[in-house]
């Protein structure tokens, strides 16, 4: 068995609570993005707001 398949057999024997904070997790590391309070580990696991200011106008800028 791989480790994809272990990591899969290992979320599937959580409670589905549990197991959707994994999936929530994983896909906020896929998309690079995924943080945890690392104080209290009980808590629901956050993801950084999306980087808006890259899309915005500087204030002195005439586009």
């Amino acid at each position: 068995m791989n480790a994809k398949e272990s990591a899969i057999h290992a979320i599937m024997k959580l409670s589905e609570a549990d197991a959707a904070k994994v999936l929530v997790f994983l896909a906020g590391m896929e998309a690079g993005k995924a943080t945890t309070d690392s104080a209290d580990s009980s808590e629901e696991i956050k993801t950084e707001p999306q980087e808006e200011a890259r899309y915005q106008q500087p204030s002195g800028s005439n586009l």
